[in-house]
């Protein structure tokens, strides 16, 4: 990421809000630190067509090694298996059960 679009997530920011950010503005922090997630650090994949950055334990502080990177389908499980996610939503799309 360049350096001004970097700018705009980090403390020099006119618009910056620290912890108070909002969940979106937090990973564009992530990914103006890390870059966008390429493999899934879960099932080690690296052929899938999408990956993100998932907060680990879910309070979405500005910690970078509080993010992993994961596949959409080993971050919708997490997510799940964490409680964040009902089952119900997603059970058409998902197979067998969670390797969390």
């Amino acid at each position: 990421m360049d350096n001004l679009l970097k700018d705009n997530f980090d403390e020099n920011s006119h618009a910056w809000k620290g912890e108070k950010a909002g969940y979106r503005a937090k990973h564009m922090w992530i990914i103006s630190r890390r870059g966008s997630p390429n493999y899934c650090e879960h099932c080690k994949r690296n052929d899938k067509r999408m990956y993100n950055w998932a907060n680990v334990d879910h309070k979405y502080k500005r910690i970078i090694g509080d993010y992993m990177r994961l596949c959409v389908s080993c971050h919708r499980k997490y997510d799940i298996k964490s409680g964040l996610v009902n089952i119900d939503n997603f059970k058409h799309s998902i197979r067998g059960k969670s390797t969390y």
